[in-house]
């Protein structure tokens, strides 16, 4: 997928998928994170994923918040 075909992508996903999955970071609920973030990758790719997280979901986070989900990212490696 191009670049711009990824970004025009992203642009698309509703903001509604981005509350469902800072729910889940502030319930504290990596569980849910992971069924969250398979759901947008079936649905949208690999490759708008890694944008939307990126560059989106990120930086909305708080210090503490994104702690927490990189040493759970980490925990499942």
């Amino acid at each position: 997928m191009s670049n711009s075909a990824v970004l025009t992508e992203t642009a698309k996903v509703p903001l509604k998928q981005m509350i469902s999955l800072l729910e889940s970071i502030e319930a504290g609920n990596y569980s849910l994170f992971q069924e969250l973030e398979n759901a947008f990758i079936a649905k949208y790719g690999i490759e708008v994923w890694e944008e939307y997280f990126n560059f989106h979901l990120l930086p909305s986070l708080d210090d503490v918040s994104k702690s927490w989900l990189f040493q759970k990212m980490l925990e499942k490696i």
